[in-house]
């Protein structure tokens, strides 16, 4: 029996997409891969219902009840154990993602101690059987709980340098014993199919400890948990059996059509900070948080409209340093400080990373709702808009998390400049600075064009579908990576209409870039505890929070912790290990769940999405406008690499940027599906 899981690719036939370029630039990557690493698996599509009735679909249709019914089984460890007892006292899910063919009997829970694979990891493991031809599948979503204890270590060595190697929950996941453990509990309960492991979420010690010591029969956590992996076993069902009868349908799939007359898409902007949480109750950094909304006239009155929630994306906006010698010092402002100073010139890269993409409460998620939502970040490239988490204040009101004080403090900013003879707390930045005042400090030390990124955890709630846009930055295989493109366009030409590729050509001239791009690194996942007690998303300690928590003096510290995320000589594992080294140092509590890649998307990917979704009437309507004002001098819209400004105002042509890419981490699998 093949070690290997079953996994599937996505049915290409009949695209009319042309072809991916097959003659990019080869891979440069110097970093040693993990032992056993194998590409990551997750895929997904939109949750379809086989016996939805035909005609008019609208947004307003998704929603359909239905019920779940878990079976028994017993595991040793306290957490699962209480996850696993929650989950059968609560017999009924409603579900809009579950057809009718399988909402009854059909999803197995099955309990697989750690000892079995030889880790520490015990795991509950959901599953799907699935019937397509005469092959008999079973779909595996796995669900795990993290360590308690000190991280684990083993000893590697780099460079000659020996050095202790973080392992963490997804290395041990990835290991072949522990691969073969779950196909032989699964096949032990379904003899005979074929195991397909379609994604995997770590949960949080923390959180379900809880859960453990609670009697309460209607916990949260266990309803979202549950939700997210029943989503991901029925979206890919649904998207092995399209592969298996060559068709794609898009008559449910988010679409134009689906928006009926005198409807329209409204997005709300939120820049406190306010953190969210994942489904397993891990925090979510969120300087910004973006909320979509589907809007229709009210039946009784047509000047009032009825809302519905559609999906959510947040983000964290980090500053790194860049290259003196890189491109984009145009100002945005004619600064004051400017002319006092001439010399003054911007040295750090703003970055709105995405921290987490997910559907609204009863609303399927699909390929197709991620990438209207992550086409809602060109929105904070115009007038400064991704600025406003910038500016400092006391303290975050927050209603799951009490008041959080803010760890980034802009005033520091200027310690990190180049030139050492310019490095100074700046004295005058405070909480009611003018936007004037803003916008000149960022002139000197922030260039202002914003670059969009993403740090989303490989074993996380949604990987099932957004793992397509880290396999297209990390895959070696160019077979692979060339369908997944066409798979994410196919995907963008269904939202749009069929409008995306048109445009996407347009820009690019015809040659087929990568829409996304690896940093050549990986973010840690993981939590830390404030002072007031506060459970906090561990990667808001970025350069700026470290730099204000150890100022003048750690200014070496902190250049060493962005070293980490560049140095293409050592191996991933060094780097993270040099990496969680200066963290421990500095950071309360910290506690790592995990990793996730670094991810940059390309300017002209996000633009021509923006463009197509604008022709096709599914542009989002804003709700408020919330960037520095009054604006000055706002005119260069040309794109630095992997940054946008004023998305749609300008279009470029042709491409000047390399498309070498690092060698990701992955989990399970070698699917090509999403």
């Amino acid at each position: 029996m093949s070690t290997d899981f079953e996994l599937n690719e996505e049915n290409e036939k009949g695209s009319t997409d042309p072809k991916p370029a097959t003659d990019r630039a080869p891979r440069s990557d110097s970093r040693a891969p993990r032992e056993e690493r194998e590409p990551r698996s997750g895929r997904g599509r939109d949750d379809r219902d086989d016996d939805a009735p035909r005609g008019k679909f609208t947004i307003a249709d998704f929603g359909r009840s239905v019920n779940v019914r878990p079976t028994s089984g017993g595991l040793n460890d306290a957490a699962l154990t209480a996850l696993q007892n929650a989950f059968e006292k609560n017999k009924t899910f409603d579900k809009p993602s579950v057809p009718e063919a399988i909402k009854r009997d059909k999803f197995q829970l099955i309990p697989m101690d750690g000892a079995i694979a030889r880790s520490s990891l015990s795991s509950l493991l959901l599953t799907l059987p699935t019937q397509i031809g005469a092959t008999a599948y079973v779909l595996v979503y796995i669900l795990t709980v993290d360590s308690t204890g000190p991280v684990q270590t083993r000893q590697q060595t780099d460079r000659n340098d020996t050095f202790d190697a973080l392992v963490l929950p997804e290395d041990q996941l990835s290991t072949k014993p522990y691969k073969q453990a779950i196909k032989d509990q699964v096949q032990g309960v379904s003899r005979g199919a074929k195991v397909v492991v379609i994604g995997s979420q770590v949960l949080l010690s923390s959180v379900l400890s809880k859960l453990a010591n609670s009697n309460d029969e209607s916990n949260p956590v266990v309803d979202r948990v549950f939700d997210n992996a029943i989503d991901a076993l029925c979206g890919v069902r649904q998207n092995m059996i399209d592969k298996a009868s060559g068709s794609r349908s898009s008559d449910q799939r988010l679409n134009p059509d689906m928006l009926e007359k005198g409807s329209r898409l409204e997005t709300t902007w939120d820049n406190s900070g306010r953190p969210g949480e994942d489904s397993s109750g891990l925090p979510v950094r969120s300087d910004v948080t973006a909320s979509l909304y589907y809007s229709e006239s009210s039946r009784e009155d047509d000047e009032r409209f009825d809302r519905t929630a559609m999906g959510e994306l947040r983000a964290g906006i980090d500053l790194v340093l860049v290259d003196e010698k890189s491109e984009d010092r145009s100002p945005r402002f004619s600064s004051r400080r400017r002319s006092r100073d001439e010399d003054l010139q911007p040295f750090l890269q703003a970055v709105m990373n995405i921290t987490s993409i997910t559907a609204a409460p009863g609303f399927p998620f699909s390929l197709e709702l991620a990438l209207l939502l992550l086409a809602q970040a060109a929105n904070q490239t115009n007038d400064y808009r991704w600025a406003a988490p910038l500016r400092p204040r006391s303290a975050i009101a927050s209603a799951n998390m009490g008041t959080m004080e803010t760890i980034s403090h802009i005033e520091n900013l200027m310690l990190l400049n180049p030139d050492p003879d310019l490095r100074r707390v700046t004295d005058d930045i405070t909480q009611n600075m003018s936007d004037e005042d803003l916008g000149d400090y960022l002139e000197i030390t922030v260039r202002p064009k914003l670059a969009i990124g993403m740090t989303i955890p490989s074993s996380g709630e949604k990987a099932w579908v957004l793992s397509v846009f880290e396999k297209i930055a990390t895959s070696e295989d160019q077979d692979e990576v060339d369908k997944l493109i066409v798979t994410l366009f196919d995907a963008a030409d269904v939202l749009t209409g069929k409008r995306f590729r048109r445009e996407y050509k347009d820009l690019t001239g015809g040659l087929t870039e990568l829409p996304v791009e690896s940093m050549g690194t990986r973010q840690f996942i993981g939590t830390w505890v404030d002072q007031k007690g506060n459970l906090r998303d561990l990667r808001e300690w970025n350069v700026p929070a470290l730099l204000t928590a150890l100022g003048e003096r750690g200014v070496n510290d902190v250049l060493d912790y962005q070293y980490t995320f560049e140095d293409a000589r050592r191996s991933i594992d060094y780097n993270l290990s040099e990496r969680y080294r200066i963290l421990n140092r500095s950071v309360p509590n910290l506690h790592i769940t995990g990793t996730a890649e670094v991810l940059g998307f390309n300017a002209d990917f996000i633009e021509a999405l923006s463009i197509a979704l604008d022709k096709a009437d599914m542009s989002s309507q804003l709700t408020a406008a919330d960037g520095l004002a009054p604006r000055r001098n706002v005119g260069n819209a040309r794109y630095a690499s992997l940054s946008t400004a004023d998305i749609g105002r300008e279009r470029r042509r042709g491409s000047d940027r390399g498309t070498s890419r690092s060698r990701g981490r992955s989990i399970f699998g070698d699917d090509n599906g999403y």
